[in-house]
């Protein structure tokens, strides 16, 4: 019986190793003590360090600095570590290997573990999980430094794994990934992130609440629904000091409003729309899902001097991004193949789970449109709770990014298993 399980095991265990190794090739430099020099890890490092000073001067933490503004709350930027054992763990798992490679790795094994959960063999499951974590939005926005925002993103395929696992296969397997997954994604303190992961659950769920109807399973429906909203509100609660502190000090930002400006410039309860918009992927920009240069590359990107763009822009650095946003760092590209399987898989696979899948897919796609599209950009903005407190709308990609491939390789898993 132990050889019987030891032979499954050694699929996951060939496949993680093929993750790790991989992971570690493409973060090669970090092995050798290099660093990336991330522009809001230093940003970071400068805000926090009168808090951390007065903290080894004194032995005591200060909720206050006023290195920051006219002043602001500390907790908002460094608070001392704490003993919340979820953390402790997470921690743990993160300082496996750098972290940098790290948040590559555990999204990639979510990923892994929402394409078993669905059906697919290790090795599709394998091949998945690489396309997942090395979209350039990952890359890129780890070279930013914007840390909180992809630990979030890398529990987003596991929290999705534990959800369909709660409804279709195990309850109280589903219940515990989807506790650690989701509580992992709180702690991660990122909390636009954790609004569109809610969002796509949310048209998972109601696809969910369709089929269960059609296929008269209402009764276990509603069970896994009531042990889901449990988890999820244990989950919230593993951070609910900081979220609440957020919810406070939010009031007082330009998150809560403002009484100055016209309508376009302020809001009652949120961002400007102005503002909040900025940052608006162009209809055409959507492209780069499957054209990396289709709008170019990073705003800042260095010419050749031999080059023949160099030669005729005739600049040190050259426009080498022409979408809709401001500036960028580089296109959002999920991949040709990973873009053309996910098409093909709405052709071909039959059943309801594409139909979630292709919906949240079109949902996150006009939605990071923004201003770009604001018959139904402005619709939400002005009457979707919360939707208003955040900016940088082409962040919503994210969902795209998980289900686009999720589609493809579940596609492939599909042909696969009727061979």
């Amino acid at each position: 019986m132990n050889n019987e399980l030891f032979k499954k095991f050694i699929p996951h265990l060939v496949a993680f190793v093929v993750l790790l190794v991989v992971t570690l090739a493409y973060f090669y430099p970090t092995l050798e003590g290099k660093v990336v020099q991330q522009s809001d890890i230093i940003n970071y490092q400068g805000m926090s360090q009168e808090i951390k000073s007065y903290r080894e001067k004194t032995g005591e933490s200060t909720l206050w600095t006023n290195s920051m503004f006219g002043g602001m709350p500390a907790y908002q930027i460094e608070m001392p570590p704490n003993n919340n054992p979820l953390n402790m763990v997470r921690t743990g798992m993160l300082n496996f290997i750098p972290r940098t490679a790290a948040m590559i790795l555990w999204a990639m094994v979510g990923f892994y573990v929402l394409m078993l959960v669905l059906g697919a063999s290790p090795w599709v499951a394998m091949v998945g999980a690489l396309g997942f974590g090395f979209s350039t939005y990952n890359v890129l926005i780890i070279d930013a430094g914007h840390v909180t925002k992809m630990l979030a993103m890398s529990t987003m395929p596991a929290v999705l794994a534990g959800v369909v696992l709660t409804y279709r296969r195990n309850l109280l397997a589903g219940a515990a990934l989807t506790g650690f997954a989701f509580a992992s994604n709180i702690l991660s303190n990122h909390y636009q992130i954790t609004y569109y992961l809610l969002m796509m659950l949310g048209i998972y769920v109601l696809a969910e609440l369709v089929d269960a109807v059609r296929s008269k399973r209402l009764a276990h429906f509603a069970k896994a629904s009531v042990i889901l909203a449990l988890v999820f509100a244990l989950g919230i609660g593993t951070d609910l000091s900081r979220i609440l502190t957020t919810a406070e000090y939010s009031k007082e930002t330009t998150r809560g409003g403002s009484a100055l400006g016209n309508d376009s410039q302020s809001g009652e309860k949120g961002l400007g729309r102005d503002y909040a918009f900025a940052w608006s992927s162009g209809v055409l920009e959507t492209m780069t899902l499957i054209v990396p240069r289709f709008m170019g590359g990073s705003s800042n990107e260095l010419l050749s001097e031999n080059s023949e763009a160099k030669q005729l822009i005739r600049q040190d650095r050259g426009p080498t991004y022409w979408g809709a946003m401001p500036f960028t760092g580089g296109p959002v590209y999920f991949g040709a193949i990973i873009c053309f399987l996910f098409i093909l898989g709405c052709f071909v696979v039959k059943g309801p789970t594409k139909w979630w899948i292709i919906a949240a897919t079109l949902v996150s796609i006009m939605l990071s449109w923004g201003k770009n599209f604001p018959m139904l950009n402005n619709l939400l903005f002005d009457y979707l709770p919360g939707y208003n407190k955040f900016r940088t709308v082409s962040m919503i990609l994210v969902i795209a990014q998980l289900t686009m491939p999720l589609m493809g390789v579940w596609h492939c898993t599909k042909l696969l298993a009727k061979k």
